[in-house]
């Protein structure tokens, strides 16, 4: 029925902060986007995922914004590297990293106080997440075999 998530969109009152935010965060490269009759908005690609951020007035049917309205999870194969990053940008995580069996996380909040978790998986999940085309497969394969990542359960 449903093949992969296309775009996700995010509706904020402040568009363009939001757009500085995860390009500052997650090195994304926004665009300023103005079609359709819609008033400007931002647009970045995540892998094969298009990001928009939009005002409300471009969505008169479900134009509401709100602290926590969204919940995103992003996957690092660096998540030391992607936690030192966001220190170095001031952006606080939320909790002190926590490992479990499946991953390493942590989470932020964006300006307008949606949850963002962060995780590196273990490379058990890693490899099933390459084989449903959520990542490339030669890149986590890579990671593995360079003795990168852990085993589920260490």
């Amino acid at each position: 029925m449903i093949n992969q998530v296309s775009a996700v969109l995010l509706v904020s009152n402040d568009p363009a902060q939001l757009a500085e935010f995860y390009t500052r965060a997650f090195d994304l490269t926004f665009k300023t986007e103005d079609h359709d009759d819609m008033d400007v908005h931002y647009g970045a690609f995540f892998g094969s995922v298009h990001i928009g951020i939009h005002p409300p007035s471009n969505f008169p049917e479900a134009s509401e914004t709100g602290k926590g309205g969204l919940k995103i999870a992003f996957d690092t194969l660096d998540f030391d590297a992607l936690a030192d990053h966001l220190r170095a940008e001031g952006i606080p995580l939320l909790y002190e990293p926590v490992k479990n069996a499946w991953s390493i996380m942590t989470a932020i909040h964006d300006p307008d106080g949606n949850f963002i978790e962060l995780l590196q998986p273990c490379n058990e999940i890693l490899n099933a997440a390459a084989t449903r085309g959520r990542t490339t497969s030669a890149r986590v394969e890579n990671y593995i075999e360079g003795g990168h990542g852990f085993a589920y359960g260490d």
